[in-house]
């Protein structure tokens, strides 16, 4: 399994990944991937994506965001996590959530990933986040959750810490 960042090849099987998910109703696949290509320059700019590759072919992805999104500094919100369907339930989502992760925290001023699941927050449970509490948590369909790398948990949210926007 090879994680590296994406590359402008990998965009149309990037944005097709998450249809199922986050597809609008009524929208086909090539209609979807068209409406993400959309929100390159307003949203997707602002963050690197990172993909996972096995013989040749993608399998997962996600993108990492700094300073957008009402982001603190020292925050990297990981967002758009997504795996191929025929590829679910079999490690992949995360294994490249966890190289995602090693590569962003070689920065020096790291101190949390946050993201929203949209899914069952036990997968990111399993990896090191945990879930904000009841109070922050601003989502209808999404628990917010935070993985500490430099400093504990009870230390940043004690902090000036505050929710971004959904990214």
């Amino acid at each position: 399994m090879l994680v590296r960042k994406a590359n402008n090849q990998d965009f149309p099987e990037i944005f097709s990944m998450g249809f199922d998910t986050w597809g609008q109703e009524g929208f086909t696949k090539e209609q979807h991937v068209e409406f993400c290509y959309k929100r390159i320059d307003y949203k997707y700019k602002y963050g690197h994506w990172y993909v996972l590759e096995e013989h040749g072919s993608l399998k997962s992805s996600l993108i990492c965001y700094r300073n957008a999104f009402g982001l603190l500094p020292g925050a990297v919100g990981v967002g758009s996590v997504a795996t191929l369907p025929a590829f679910r339930n079999q490690g992949f989502m995360s294994h490249l959530l966890k190289q995602a992760i090693f590569m962003e925290s070689q920065a020096v001023d790291l101190n949390y990933f946050i993201l929203f699941s949209d899914i069952d927050p036990y997968v990111y449970q399993k990896i090191g986040f945990i879930i904000l509490p009841n109070e922050l948590q601003k989502c209808e369909d999404s628990v917010i959750m935070i993985l500490p790398v430099r400093e504990k948990f009870e230390s940043i949210l004690s902090k000036n810490f505050s929710v971004p926007e959904y990214f």
